[in-house]
């Protein structure tokens, strides 16, 4: 480093400073430079210190150093601030003096480049193999495209220190840092890639003096920065801002209690966030996290007292480099550490420590490898943990499509964004299926064949299921949506609706509606008489439905619409009884409803004048919030600092947002609270990649028997969240047991597994609803909603034993079966359905005089079957089928 220069920040290499402040108090690591002034001599320990750390650069001292961490030779001797990789090959570094280097290798090898560019560079944002965004410590801005043979030099800020970048596409970039003038932080924004800047305002400058450090986004909207309080001495509180708009306005989402400064973040799914940083000397690290957007948080601790930088490979696995702060020998010793998380940051482990090495700046994870820079180019590369991708939800192992239906095959893993999609037909890669979802719409004929889907990330890739489609031909009865809400009305009123058009035949043949099923809740009924009904190919059906609750109540119910045909379409319908009185605070809308949204995604809605105060006089807004069942889903913002004074006259535009963890339906109540009234509004979505595994078909059970269903359901969330019982109405399902015994707490993809018993009393058909409450601080956090449905045949007599009107063999089965069946003839439509009810095999046959058929069952996996028989008169008959290999 040149003598010339002062680290602000890192005063363990800045003498002067680190003998004024001690040794119990060391600042944070995430520094810029500033010219050093004449009146500030080096001491003699300082210049011997100094020439001890460039012997250091080559020869640290090992701690615990393991054997697959190495220092790694470098072009420069120059400080190295930032390092970032845009894939396993391709990394950059900068530093000191306008110092770059590139790697194509991985990190094996690097190469200088541009050295005249003479800015202390602190920050870089690595986009591609040739695009990179760089920052410095005096306000300028330097972009290429070309891999850095060439620079663009804007100036940001003359008055700033730049400390980080983040662009979040081509063109638009957010730069932080710190006026220290002023001890305000600052945040900059283009919107011509980096041509020109803008200052956006600072919901924290006045209210604490601070400097900001780390930028990171999710998406091209939602980002977050971070920061720390600027103090005489020693460290001061952490500063959170987030932003929803992409970096057009910030809001000021936390200070900290504890005192840290924090030094990197990232924003790792739509409203997940983790911050890490530096606390005071001998203290226990912490990492901060949010699951919400930064409404609230959580602390882990961790072993590090100075935390310079984070990289985080998914949502779960990462590593921050910095050092830990130990007494040996009677003697405080710097412990230059990288520690390792793969629980999403609530636990660290040092995987390589190095007592008095050189400070390590700035990590990067890619593919194999981690790489850490440091002071006088000192860098370090390690083997990374890396895990393929882990499959959360599979393909089944066969799907019965009906054409001209719609839907989905679908996976889930538990890499996130870092894991790449490739699905194929037959073994042939299907152009453009790269999701991790493949939509028919509408199915065809052709869709037949067997589909997997290839899941690839840095570390290789894995292959699904392989599922073998079969397509049929036939009528098919769609909804056209998957919630219906009825809004907010007093108990003892009545609300009808009229979906227009709401059931639509996308089959080619004709559907017969027998019957619509409501479940759980006697307040929604079907007003249109639709029984018996013929819908032809093409045509569409309307249908009234009311809502009469009688109490004050949350109410959730499915309609089943009962058809003749092989896809029965289910829809779920909400409402909220409660007496909320007249007042000023009026809103138009009965909900917000967003229709289907992306899982693991925001999708943000602005709702223009979403209440009023129709009052003459200003009304004092005291509270919004979000509540109900799946309360983590949906958030608020765009507010003032409540309370607030709302105008006469005036109204109130809220941003609102969705964040579905999983396919299915999202629902929650937003709540806003004046002196005068309170004002509620249902907030719904559908997740667009809901499959309609909500529900459970438990096929064809006889009169007398029953058959068991085990359903497994779990959370994504990090940590465990409790389950105090499994909501069920009395009827013909009941819960058998639960996997562990509820009450209890299970960590995120640890499975609830729900034994269900079906044991019909009477012939028909018959629904259910299941609920299943993920509980955080005794409140919703999510909901399960399972809609559960079988089906009695009818018993021809009643004192007929329905085990001795059919004889099976051989029992089990392996490739054909012998069923007879006496007292029947003619012709017969047999299907074959497995444990959770899907249609696994098709065929009809002719009955002789021995009213006997045999069935092929060479293709069916071990388990067991029901074998479903139905007669031109519609009777139905069920037979077990039980096949070993």
């Amino acid at each position: 480093m040149d003598e010339s220069e002062k680290i602000v920040g890192c005063t363990h290499f800045d003498c002067e400073d680190w003998e004024k402040r001690g040794t119990n108090n060391p600042p944070p690591c995430r520094v810029f430079v500033q010219p050093r002034t004449s009146n500030q001599p080096h001491s003699l320990e300082c210049i011997m210190f100094r020439f001890f750390l460039t012997a250091l650069t080559l020869f640290a001292i090992s701690f615990s150093a393991q054997a697959d961490w190495s220092v790694r030779p470098m072009p420069t001797e120059k400080s190295l601030r930032s390092v970032g990789f845009s894939d396993p090959l391709h990394g950059v570094a900068v530093g000191d003096d306008g110092t770059v280097i590139r790697t194509t290798t991985g990190g094996a090898t690097w190469t200088l480049g541009r050295t005249d560019i003479g800015d202390h560079l602190t920050a870089v944002d690595v986009k591609s193999g040739t695009t990179w965004h760089a920052v410095s410590s005096i306000g300028t801005y330097f972009g290429t495209t070309i891999g850095g043979w060439v620079w663009n030099r804007h100036f940001v800020d003359h008055t700033s220190s730049l400390t980080d970048v983040f662009f979040v596409n081509d063109t638009v970039g957010i730069a932080v840092g710190t006026n220290h003038q002023l001890d305000s932080g600052r945040i900059h924004r283009t919107t011509d890639g980096g041509k020109t800047w803008s200052r956006i305002p600072n919901p924290a400058n006045g209210i604490i003096n601070h400097t900001l450090y780390a930028v990171h986004f999710y998406n091209e909207l939602r980002g977050v920065a971070v920061g720390g309080e600027e103090t005489a001495w020693s460290t001061g509180k952490g500063v959170v801002l987030t932003t929803t708009d992409g970096g057009q306005s910030w809001k000021h989402a936390l200070t900290t209690e504890e005192l840290i400064t924090l030094t990197d973040v990232r924003h790792l799914a739509s409203n997940v966030i983790l911050a890490v940083g530096t606390v005071p000397a001998l203290a226990t690290g912490i990492a901060y996290q949010s699951f919400d957007g930064g409404q609230t948080w959580s602390t882990y601790p961790h072993v590090l007292q100075t935390v310079n930088a984070m990289s985080m490979r998914d949502l779960w696995n990462g590593y921050i480099v910095g050092h830990q702060v130990k007494e040996q020998g009677g003697k405080i010793v710097f412990v230059q550490t990288v520690a390792q998380t793969a629980d999403g940051g609530r636990t660290w482990t040092a995987v390589d420590e190095r007592v008095d090495g050189p400070p390590l700046t700035s990590v990067a994870v890619a593919g194999e490898y981690v790489h850490a820079v440091g002071i006088t180019g000192y860098a370090l590369r390690g083997e990374a943990d890396c895990s393929l991708p882990i499959f959360t939800r599979n393909l089944d192992e066969e799907r019965n499509l009906v054409v001209g239906s719609k839907t989905m095959l679908r996976v889930s893993t538990r890499g996130g964004d870092d894991d790449r999609y490739q699905w194929r037909k037959n073994g042939v890669i299907i152009p453009g299926a790269t999701d991790s979802i493949l939509v028919f719409w509408p199915v065809r004929s052709v869709d037949a064949g067997t589909y997997d889907v290839v899941v690839t990330n840095d570390c290789g890739f894995v292959t699904s299921v392989a599922c073998t489609v079969t397509v049929v031909d036939g009528g098919v009865l769609v909804a056209d949506r998957r919630i219906i809400e009825f809004g907010i009305i007093e108990p003892g009123t009545v609300r009808d609706t009229t979906l227009v058009n709401f059931l639509r035949n996308e089959g080619t043949a004709d559907v017969v509606l027998r019957q619509v099923r409501p479940t759980s809740s006697p307040a929604v009924s079907v007003v249109s008489d639709v029984a018996g009904v013929t819908i032809r190919p093409g045509q569409s059906l309307n249908v009234t439905l009311r809502f009469a609750p009688v109490e004050t109540a949350d109410l959730w119910s499915a309609l089943v619409f009962d058809t003749d045909s092989d896809i029965d379409p289910v829809v779920h319908v909400t409402g909220t009884a409660v007496s909320e009185g007249d007042g000023a605070i009026t809103t138009p809308y009965r909900a917000i409803d967003f229709g289907q949204v992306p899982i693991l995604e925001t999708t943000d809605s602005s709702v223009v004048g979403l209440v009023r105060n129709t009052s003459n006089e200003p009304l004092e807004i005291q509270a919004i919030w979000v509540v109900g069942d799946d309360q983590a889903v949906f958030h608020v913002d765009g507010y003032p600092e409540l309370p607030f004074t709302l105008a006469a006259g005036a109204e109130l535009n809220l941003s609102v947002s969705a964040s579905p963890h999983d396919g299915r339906i999202q629902r929650a109540i937003l709540t806003i609270i004046s002196e005068d009234n309170t004002v509620s509004l249902p907030v719904v979505a559908v997740s667009s990649q809901d499959d309609g595994r909500d529900i459970v078909n438990f096929g064809t059970v006889g009169v007398g028997t029953s058959r068991d269903t085990t359903i497994e359901v779990y959370h994504i969330v990090d940590g465990g969240m409790w389950v105090n019982s499994v909501d069920l109405a009395a009827g013909p399902y009941t819960v058998v047991e639960t996997t562990p015994t509820l009450p209890a707490i299970l960590d995120g993809y640890e499975p609830l597994r729900i034994t269900v018993r079906y044991a019909p009393t009477a012939s028909g058909s018959s629904a259910a609803a299941m609920r299943v409450a993920w509980l955080m601080n005794d409140f919703p956090f999510y909901v399960e909603r399972v809609v559960l449905r079988g089906e009695a045949p009818p018993v021809t007599s009643t004192d007929e034993d329905p085990a001795t009107t059919y004889r099976i063999a051989p029992q089990p089965a392996s490739d054909d079966v012998a069923v007879t069946l006496p007292g029947l003839h003619g012709v017969i439509d047999v299907q074959v359905v497995n444990i959770t009810g899907q249609l696994v095999a098709r065929s009809s046959h002719s009955l002789g005089a021995d009213a006997r058929f045999v069935l092929n069952t060479a293709n069916l996996l071990s388990g067991s079957y029901s074998i479903q028989i139905r007669t031109a008169d519609g009777t139905v008959r069920s037979v077990p089928l039980h096949v070993r290999r």
